[in-house]
C-alpha cells in the first residue's frame, strides 16, 4: 500500500495536480466527493460533514456527538481505502490520519498569494479584495481543521 495526501491552499491547483499523478500512476485518486460519499455510506449526514469539513468546528459544533462521528468514520473510510490499494487523497487530514504510517507520504503544495488572488478572481468572478478573503479564511479554516483534530501545523506536512 502507498498512500500520497496531498494538501494545499485555495487556488494552488492541488486537485488538478493530483489528478494528474494519479492518471500518471495508476494510484486512486481520492478528493472530497469520494469521500464524502463513503461517509454518507456510513449514515454522516451531509450537513455534519459540511459542519466539520476541513475547517474547525465553532463552539457548540466541538461539543457534539456529531464531531466524534464525523472524525471516527472520516478516519475509518480512509484506513478502508488504504487497504484496497495505492491511492492518492486531496486535503481531508490525511497527513494527520496517516502520520507515522509506513509507506504514506504527505506534500503541500502552495502557490504565492498574488497568483492564488488571480485564480480566485477567475474562478469566482469576484474582485481582488473579495478573493483575497477567500484565500484566507480558507487558510485559516484549514489551519484550525488540522490543529483541532489532530494538534498538527498545517503548513508543516
Amino acid at each position: 500500500m502507498a498512500v500520497i495526501c496531498i494538501a494545499r491552499e485555495l487556488a494552488s491547483l492541488g486537485e488538478e495536480t493530483a489528478h494528474e499523478l494519479a492518471d500518471l500512476t495508476g494510484y486512486r485518486y481520492l478528493d472530497k466527493a469520494y469521500v464524502e460519499k463513503k461517509l454518507s455510506e456510513y449514515g454522516i449526514a451531509a450537513q455534519e460533514i459540511q459542519r466539520f469539513d476541513e475547517k474547525k468546528p465553532g463552539f457548540w459544533a466541538s461539543l457534539s456527538r456529531g464531531r466524534d462521528d464525523y472524525l471516527h468514520f472520516l478516519k475509518t473510510v480512509l484506513y478502508e481505502e488504504a487497504q484496497i490499494g495505492d491511492c492518492i487523497l486531496v486535503g481531508r487530514g490525511g497527513m494527520g490520519i496517516f502520520a507515522g504510517v509506513p509507506g504514506v507520504i504527505a506534500v503541500r503544495l502552495t502557490s504565492p498569494m498574488p497568483i492564488r488572488i488571480e485564480r480566485i478572481k477567475k474562478f469566482y468572478n469576484c474582485d481582488e479584495r473579495h478573493a483575497e478573503q477567500l484565500a484566507r479564511q480558507s487558510d485559516n479554516d484549514r489551519d484550525g481543521f488540522h490543529r483541532y483534530f489532530f494538534n498538527l501545523d498545517w503548513r508543516d506536512p
